[in-house]
């Protein structure tokens, strides 16, 4: 599984927006998804919670990833917006109360 998906998939209510998706930040109570997900030029990926300001370190703690895990591995193939099939997703909704990652 490429990074990207990988983190997707662990976040709630994922939808595409502009270059990149929004979801529900889960390092604050996000009941309207607040959380900017992009990947620059290089393919790495970046996050901004809209909302509350939640910290990167805050962000990434809630879904049990690190910093490294943001950028490609170097034989890693390039991943774009359309790679990530929103509808195969099972992930919960922003009202689902719990943040578990399996």
């Amino acid at each position: 599984m490429r990074h990207q998906e990988r983190m997707l998939s662990r976040l709630k209510n994922v939808s595409r927006n502009g270059k990149g998706y929004r979801a529900c930040c889960p390092a604050h109570d996000d009941t309207n998804p607040s959380l900017d997900i992009v990947m620059d030029d290089e393919n790495n990926i970046i996050l901004r919670c809209r909302s509350a300001g939640c910290t990167l370190t805050d962000i990434l703690k809630a879904i049990d990833m690190c910093p490294d895990e943001l950028s490609p591995d170097p034989d890693e193939e390039i991943f774009t917006n359309d790679d990530y099939d929103l509808a195969q997703s099972d992930a919960p909704s922003c009202d689902s109360k719990s943040n578990d990652v399996d």
